[in-house]
């Protein structure tokens, strides 16, 4: 459980008890989260990520509730890696934007895993802006481990991705459940109000 410290402090829960799996913060309970399809219970949340090195496929039954996403690595000349990059979410610059999904590793030698981030400087996500793979790395085992980071939106950036982003020197398999990016999303603008004639 040590490794959801961070992540529960971050999103200000309760500590889970010793016997509670990791796997209990559903990316659909965290205030603020971003993400539409952080859960990965049907092929189209997984659909709604873009593969960044490896193989993305939809793991039906598994995860918390009934899917979850697997990640097959690729390996680049000796270095075998899985990334996929989160639908666009809209910012504010200066927003600090608390990020992490769990992991667990099916086979293979475990990877380090980050939660890194794109940033982009307009709302559809087709201008770049830089961004990283992430500095707090986890390397998971059997069961799921927490992944996190945080991100201070930069001057003239107006959107992010989350990075799930593994990498490792031999071959792969992970599952990935429950993303989050913290950054609450403004109200939609009210409709005018047409007075009623007389």
């Amino acid at each position: 459980m040590r490794t959801w410290k961070p992540l529960l402090a971050v999103l200000g829960i309760a500590r889970a008890t010793a016997a509670a799996p990791a796997l209990a913060v559903e990316g659909t309970t965290v205030p603020g989260n971003a993400i539409g399809s952080c859960g990965f219970e049907s092929a189209g949340e997984v659909s709604a990520w873009s593969p960044n090195g490896g193989t993305p496929s939809f793991a039906a039954g598994l995860g918390e509730n009934g899917g979850a996403l697997r990640g097959t690595s690729q390996d680049f000349s000796g270095t075998h890696a899985f990334g996929a990059n989160s639908p666009c979410f809209v910012v504010s610059p200066g927003q600090v934007v608390p990020m992490g999904y769990a992991v667990t590793l099916v086979s293979g030698t475990s990877p380090s895993c980050t939660a890194g981030w794109q940033q982009w400087s307009d709302a559809a996500c087709t201008a770049g802006a830089g961004g990283a793979i992430g500095f707090n790395p986890t390397f998971p085992g059997a069961g799921y481990s927490a992944v996190t980071d945080s991100r201070t939106v930069g001057t003239g950036v107006v959107a992010l991705e989350l990075l799930v982003s593994c990498r490792g020197n031999a071959a792969f398999e992970v599952l990935i459940d429950n993303a989050y990016a913290v950054a609450p999303q403004p109200a939609p603008p009210a409709a005018p109000q047409v007075a009623a004639l007389p």
